[in-house]
């Protein structure tokens, strides 16, 4: 089933992590976290050429050094070699979990 919307935490605004990272870095995190094809379990296939492509300012090398940049922050994990990339709080912050 696909998702419809994107739950996103207000309270990261005063998360020092959060801070720290550079706008762009917010944007593709904020991309990443609000893509239709994002799984229940916070997993997103990396198609670099189609996530550069969602804006005229960035291309798969920009996109490639502002992802190495969140998994050093710890904000994602990725397997290099199968190019899927995982939210690391999503399923805690976005409810999925819970009984409705």
């Amino acid at each position: 089933m696909a998702r419809s919307y994107a739950r996103i935490d207000v309270q990261r605004f005063h998360d020092e992590d959060w801070r720290a990272l550079t706008l762009p870095q917010k944007a593709v995190f904020d991309m990443m976290l609000t893509h239709p094809k994002l799984t229940l379990c916070g997993a997103l296939d990396l198609k670099y050429g189609s996530l550069a492509g969602y804006s005229p300012d960035l291309d798969v090398d920009a996109l490639s050094g502002i992802l190495a940049a969140l998994v050093d922050a710890r904000f994602i994990a990725v397997d290099w070699d199968t190019d899927e990339a995982v939210i690391r709080t999503f399923v805690r912050h976005d409810g999925v979990l819970q009984n409705q």
